[in-house]
């Protein structure tokens, strides 16, 4: 099967181009923007090069360009990762997260569809689709409606609307992956377990005096390991079309997430609040439910919370100590 991975230069990429092709018998390409071309991989220190079996340069709202590539490899499967992925930059450059998250999914959508109607793709969406979210209709699920309350999950639920749209019309098969909140080593620090963890490492090794930046950390969020997520993404090659949350079932507070890296970290620090942190919880508990692709392939997640950002702080750790 040759598989095509777009946005593989980012968090996710990575981890799941090598997980394609630990599988055997894959022909994975991996698509990144020109200006990430040759990045280094945040999967294992490795080059992106040396993982996939090839890399080509994609700029997917470019629609011809994505014709071209699409037209050329052919490929018998997508998985669509490229775009912005964090929310305050959707909202502070909404025109381009327009074009990046909306218009770049459609537009590989429409080159298979010319190129090769019978490939499956699956969309990496996000389980913030479903925004406005009571505490009676926890733990969320497939049918909940989605209520998007900021410009990145507005244009997430644009796209999946976009591509189911498109392929009821021409039998594409759209596989639509929910991830809710998922963390590990390579991740940018402008998400909450990374910037705890970084800022922990730096601490431990002096870089940083000890005190740390947090913002609110009453929120409750349904928290995955990547390594978890991206077994999840593999499954989805097998299951029908449709769409399928990611997440693990539960909801710590930041509170706890934070408590735990300090323990691991063994150090002692003074907690301050960063304003410039500080973004009011739209919603006081998300928590999803993996009951559909727990039927549909048997897939959960597998590792424990602990372990997971045990093995995040040390990341960062072996990071600031060897810089």
């Amino acid at each position: 099967m040759r598989i095509l991975v777009t946005g593989a230069c980012g968090f996710v990429g990575p981890y799941l181009v090598k997980a394609l092709q630990d599988l055997g018998g894959h022909e994975v390409v991996a698509s990144v923007h020109s200006h990430a071309l040759g990045d280094r991989a945040a999967c294992e220190g490795e080059s992106l090069k040396s993982l996939a079996s090839s890399v080509v340069e994609l700029d997917v709202t470019d629609k011809m360009a994505c014709g071209e590539l699409i037209g050329e490899l052919r490929p018998d499967c997508v998985y669509h990762l490229a775009g912005l992925a964090f929310a305050p930059d959707a909202a502070a450059h909404f025109e381009r997260a327009l074009s990046v998250n909306v218009q770049g999914p459609f537009n590989v959508c429409q080159a298979l569809a010319d190129h090769c109607p019978e490939a499956r793709m699956i969309f990496a969406s996000s389980g913030e689709v479903y925004g406005a979210i009571s505490d009676d209709e926890l733990p969320i699920r497939e049918e909940q409606p989605l209520r998007p309350m900021n410009p990145y999950s507005l244009t997430k639920a644009q796209a999946e609307d976009a591509l189911c749209y498109f392929g009821r019309r021409t039998g594409l098969q759209i596989v639509i992956a929910r991830p809710f909140n998922h963390f590990g080593p390579g991740q940018s620090e402008k998400f909450v377990t990374a910037a705890f963890a970084s800022q922990l490492a730096r601490i431990a090794v002096g870089k940083q005096p000890p005190q740390l930046s947090v913002g609110n950390l009453e929120a409750r969020r349904d928290f995955t390991d990547v390594r978890d997520i991206i077994d999840g993404y593999v499954s989805l090659l097998g299951v029908e079309a449709g769409n399928y949350n990611l997440c693990s079932g539960k909801a710590p507070s930041i509170q706890e997430l934070l408590d735990i890296l300090i323990e691991e970290s063994g150090i002692s620090v003074e907690i301050q609040q960063d304003p410039e942190r500080m973004r009011p919880a739209e919603v006081a508990e998300v928590r999803g439910s993996y009951d559909k692709i727990h039927t549909a392939c048997n897939w959960m997640p597998k590792r424990e919370l602990r372990e997971s950002l045990r093995d995040l702080y040390r990341y960062w750790l072996e990071k600031e100590q060897s810089s």
